[in-house]
Formats: structure tokens, C-alpha cells, sequence
């Protein structure tokens, strides 16, 4: 056989191998990411997550239900509350307060931070008057 002949065919077994592995694996591939985009990676219901730190509790949040996504970076979560711990005082926040926070801050053109430090202040300062009287 010919050197140009071998060559042809050694290209052509080449390329036949390479045409098979791909239909081969093809639809692998395609279920694998089908099964990607999907819905989510995990599911909870009625769950409570919390951190410690020293023996006391820093915070812990409760929801109803909790839908991780695929990509581990973000989670969607309904029915939360959640508390925050401090010196034995204890602050609780549910999706319809922060809903009316948001709502607030919008209405009043400022930051959730800044409303918060300023209903803080304002009632602070009310608490001190009555004191005074």
C-alpha cells in the first residue's frame, strides 16, 4: 500500500473513532446538563439553622420551607423568622417586618440601616422624656 493511502486511512479510522466516542457520550452530556438546569438541588421543610458561639446562641432562623439552587451559592427560603442574640436580649424579625421595612425606607427615600437608627433614636429619646416627667 502506498504511503498517501495509509495516510488516508489512518485519518479516516482517526475520524471514525472520534465520531463514535462523540454519539457515543452524547446524550450524557445532554442529561447531565438537563438535569442541571432543573429544579432545585435540595429541599427542606420546617427547618431551624443557628450559630453558637462560646456556648450561647448568636442567632438561629427558622423557615417553613427552604429550596437550595444547583449552584450552592443562594438559597430561597419561605415562612423565616429569625432572632438575633445578644446579652440576653433577644431581637425577632419575620418576612412582614422586613417587608414593612423595605416598604418604609422606599417611602422615605433612605437606607434600611439609616431607618432603623433612626426609629431607634427617635424612640430612645421618647423613652428618656417620659423618664424626665
Amino acid at each position: 500500500m502506498s504511503r498517501n493511502k495509509k495516510s488516508i486511512l489512518i485519518v479516516l479510522v482517526i475520524l471514525l473513532a472520534v465520531l463514535g466516542i462523540y454519539f457515543l457520550f452524547k446524550d450524557d452530556h445532554q442529561e447531565k446538563g438537563s438535569a442541571k438546569s432543573g429544579g432545585p438541588a435540595m429541599e427542606f421543610s420546617n427547618i431551624e439553622m443557628k450559630e453558637d458561639k462560646d456556648g450561647q446562641s448568636v442567632w438561629r432562623i427558622k423557615a417553613k420551607h427552604v429550596s437550595m439552587s444547583r449552584d450552592k451559592n443562594s438559597a430561597d427560603m419561605e415562612g423565616i423568622e429569625a432572632y438575633f442574640l445578644k446579652d440576653g436580649n433577644e431581637l425577632k424579625l419575620n418576612a412582614d417586618a422586613v417587608d414593612a421595612l423595605n416598604e418604609l425606607a422606599e417611602a422615605r427615600n433612605m437606607n434600611r440601616s439609616d431607618l432603623i437608627e433612626e426609629m431607634l433614636m427617635n424612640q430612645l429619646a421618647a423613652l428618656r422624656s417620659q423618664d424626665k416627667a
